[in-house]
């Protein structure tokens, strides 16, 4: 038989599940802006049995069991994979613009103004080849050009050093944040009913993690995951957490290699596996796009060094014996070997260096062993033969290097395939510069993905407003409700008592 005390207990129950419920949309409309906060709603269910006499049965109130999540998998895992990919382009389109900007030149500096400006003085010389002021034109136009090109090519090594600091900053920050998801994954796990926000703050963690650096997350079961480096078997995270680290790389530069600390007697290098996130484009700026410009630089230096040599060391000037022919014009590839190639084989890096050490030749200075009074205009070959000073063969054959189809070695096997030189430089910075208006245009795209994957997302577990206002007014009457129940049960106990009295 129901009695007068279970009622109020029923009464009760219904209070305190409109609290929570209250209390619930309270927390979800103070989150409204929280990035990726999941709405979470109260599981109410029925609290046990109780006789309602007359033989009927009745449920005994109501009892909140959990606060769940509003979330969807699939769309969790697809907005993690979006953040990523724009992790990646958006990181890697501001690199390329920065290097872009290096890279601008205007009318009158610059390498392809220098280098306009140097053989415009070439062919003057040979016009005026005895003239000591076109002789030294020729030099300090040819020095600039040198200055230039060693200037642009330090520019692209900053560039690079610094972004190779930034990939020891992201994986520092990548080893916090895979900590952080340890942690708070084995909290959830020993909870068994975590709370939401507690998931929630995993669930950012991974987001923010998948804009470092690209991963694949897997459902383990009983609340735990498994976070790899994308498409690989490297875990990051699972029952423990396996960190990155940075090992120095002889054979590039001295930049940092990533490697995996996997629980083995040696950490893995695991450099060639990461491909999206921050960390990701970092390294494809570094050691694709930069060394790449890089490399090209090295080819066009490498190819006024030999070409101008060449030419010059037959050349004779109107200096005295042994100042009289056999001059380099640029400092040579190999001093020891006066400038000869390496032997044939293919090596896209066997002009390493050359756009870093361009230099006139010190054989041209004054005084090779006092650089400040600078270049002697008589020591600048521009005859074929001895003591003709206005003999301008050699100036000639230089000049004729601006228009040559056939002076870069851009194969790397040691002879020249390809020109000319301002046709080659042209098509370098063209390169690049599709490269990075396509990099902005993949951005956008991507952009609009991300914003696609956060409305799918949305869609499921963000708040709505309007949502919680009717779910505040059904809680609200439930509580107004049940509390008038309450003072039904008392005033009927207290009329029993008053009687009984």
């Amino acid at each position: 038989m129901v009695t007068l005390n279970s009622s109020l207990f029923t009464g009760l129950s219904g209070v305190r599940t409109a609290q929570v419920g209250l209390n619930v949309s309270g927390n979800n409309i103070a989150n409204v802006n929280t990035k990726n906060y999941t709405r979470q709603v109260a599981d109410t269910r029925i609290s046990g049995l109780g006789s309602g006499g007359l033989g009927l049965v009745v449920g005994g109130g109501s009892t909140v069991a959990g606060i769940n999540g509003l979330r969807s998998s699939i769309a969790d895992q697809l907005l993690t994979r979006e953040e990523g990919r724009h992790g990646f382009q958006d990181t890697f389109a501001s690199g390329m613009a920065e290097v872009e900007g290096l890279l601008a030149e205007t009318e009158f500096s610059g390498i392809r103004a220098s280098m306009g400006q140097f053989f415009d003085s070439l062919e003057e010389a040979t016009l005026r080849p005895a003239d000591s002021g076109a002789r030294r034109e020729v030099l300090e136009l040819g020095d600039r050009l040198a200055t230039e090109i060693r200037q642009r090519d330090n520019d692209l090594f900053q560039f690079q050093s610094r972004t190779n600091l930034e990939v020891e900053e992201v994986v520092t920050r990548i080893n916090q944040l895979t900590a952080e998801i340890e942690s708070l994954g084995n909290g959830i796990f020993r909870s068994g009913n975590p709370p939401q926000d507690i998931v929630d703050e995993r669930y950012r963690k991974i987001n923010e993690l998948s804009t470092l650096v690209a991963i694949d997350v897997y459902d383990m079961g009983d609340s735990r995951i498994q976070v790899n480096i994308k498409d690989s078997n490297f875990v990051l995270v699972g029952e423990d957490q396996y960190e990155l680290s940075i090992a120095l790389n002889g054979a590039n530069n001295n930049f940092y290699d990533v490697q995996l600390d996997n629980g083995g007697a040696t950490p893995v290098d695991i450099t060639a596996e990461i491909n999206g996130g921050m960390l990701g484009a970092k390294l494809e700026l570094r050691d694709t796009e930069l060394a790449g410009l890089r490399r090209r630089l090295d080819k066009f230096a490498a190819g006024f060094i030999s070409q101008f040599n060449a030419v010059h060391t037959a050349g004779f000037t109107l200096s005295a014996a042994p100042n009289d022919t056999g001059l380099q014009f640029f400092d040579p590839l190999d001093p020891t070997a006066g400038g000869a190639p390496a032997p044939p084989a293919v090596d896209p890096d066997r002009y390493a260096g050359a756009a870093s050490s361009i230099a006139l030749s010190t054989q041209l200075l004054v005084d090779p062993l006092d650089p400040d009074q600078g270049f002697d205009p008589n020591k600048l070959a521009l005859s074929d033969t001895a003591g003709e000073t206005g003999n301008n063969v050699v100036a000639l054959q230089m000049a004729a290097l601006r228009t040559a189809a056939v002076v870069i070695d851009d194969v790397g096997d040691g002879t020249a395939d390809t020109g000319t030189f301002e046709r080659y430089y042209s098509d370098t910075m063209s390169t690049f510069g599709r490269t990075t208006r396509n990099a902005q245009d993949k951005l956008e795209g991507q952009q609009l993905l991300l914003d696609q994957a956060q409305a799918r997302r949305d869609e499921v577990s963000a708040v709505n407003l309007d949502e919680e206002a009717v779910q505040l007014t059904q809680y609200q009457r439930a509580f107004q409700a049940s509390s008038r129940f309450i003072g039904v049960i008392n005033q009927l106990t207290a009329d029993i008592i008053n009687r009984l009295g």
